[in-house]
């Protein structure tokens, strides 16, 4: 399964107007980070889409919502809870420290 891509047409419905948690990647084609995590970050939505949908942002194509969420690089990696950001990370972060803050934003969402 492959994380699917939310243009800043879907983002409202798509990540604002999500019950639970959402993931979502920033990220760009020319990024060789992003494209080293790709499979890792693969994996780890298909462990956790049965909790947590997984979506990417193209910077280049989605400028506004870089902007909106002060996207100072990529990958940028932000799960939300009901539309709220919640949890963040940056640059090549491991899958373990991905995983933790998926988790950690379960965990809130279901507390709040």
């Amino acid at each position: 399964m492959a994380i699917m891509r939310v243009t800043g047409g879907e983002w409202e419905l798509t990540v604002l107007g999500a019950d639970g948690p959402v993931f979502v990647q920033f990220w760009r084609a020319s990024c060789p980070v992003c494209k080293s995590m790709e499979k890792q970050l693969d994996a780890l939505e298909a462990e956790l889409a049965h909790e947590v949908p997984f979506f990417r942002v193209d910077c280049d194509a989605d400028a506004d919502l870089v902007w909106a969420y002060e996207v100072m690089g990529t990958p940028t990696f932000i799960v939300f809870c009901r539309g709220e950001p919640v949890s963040r990370a940056y640059g090549d972060t491991s899958l373990v420290e991905i995983r933790e803050l998926v988790i950690d934003a379960i965990e809130r969402c279901e507390r709040d």
